[in-house]
């Protein structure tokens, strides 16, 4: 198999030396298949944002390195914002691809998906090549981390406790996936000041306040499908 794809690619790079994508789809993918592939698929799950979640993650685990893309996002015209919210949040730590027509979908259908694509563009060194902590496969990847200097982004996709270290991180982006509309978060790293923006699936603000976190159990009000943007401005950071 190493040597028929080694022929398959050379053969491939003389007729188009540049640009050449070689797409290798899930579960065709591992580390002895990687290196000779340069586009990782998700195996097929059309309108399944948890499954698009749990494929790109699992097949980013076994081809490191390699650019792993979601299964095209699809929806109904009628769903509310949030599930087409959730879609993007599936494929956040993959790169996205829609499979819907943006003149067919209500107005504010697409300003979500401007709203989180424009989000995935604003973190993508982050999401792509940031450390990555999936957390626990046996629970679907319930929580995943990706850190890179003093950011960090969290996707929450149940209802569990989110770690939020004051001290290790000064931008902290938290994104609810889950299916409840609060995050309850377990502060340590000391007491901080935080400033905290909220946005709607749609990514409308609805709120924008500093307040002071102490260490221990905190809950913060989130949307379904939305986002919260904290900034540390006093505290150990």
């Amino acid at each position: 198999m190493a040597g028929l794809l080694a022929e398959l690619r050379a053969g491939l790079e003389a007729v188009r030396p540049e640009g050449l994508l070689l797409e290798l789809r899930q579960p065709y993918t591992g580390p002895g298949t990687a290196p000779f592939g340069n586009l990782l698929r998700s195996f097929d799950c059309p309108g399944d944002s948890a499954a698009n979640r749990v494929r790109t993650l699992d097949t980013a685990l076994l081809a490191p390195g390699g650019a792993v893309h979601s299964d095209m996002l699809m929806w109904s015209p009628q769903a509310p914002v949030e599930a087409v919210a959730r879609q993007l949040i599936g494929a956040l730590h993959a790169v996205p691809q829609l499979s819907v027509r943006l003149d067919r979908i209500p107005e504010a259908h697409r300003e979500a998906v401007a709203f989180w694509l424009g989000r995935w563009q604003a973190h993508r060194g982050l999401l792509l090549d940031g450390e990555v902590e999936p957390g626990r496969p046996d629970q679907l990847y319930p929580l995943v981390r990706a850190c890179a200097g003093d950011r960090c982004l969290i996707s929450v996709h149940a209802d569990v406790v989110v770690p939020l270290d004051t001290a290790a991180h000064r931008r902290v982006e938290l994104v609810n996936g889950s299916a409840t509309d609060r995050l309850t978060l377990s502060v340590r790293g000391g007491p901080a000041r935080i400033a905290q923006v909220v946005h709607r699936p749609d990514g409308r603000i609805i709120e924008s306040t500093s307040a002071r976190y102490g260490e221990g159990p905190h809950t913060l009000a989130v949307p379904r499908g939305g986002l919260a943007s904290l900034t540390i401005t006093e505290g150990r950071r």
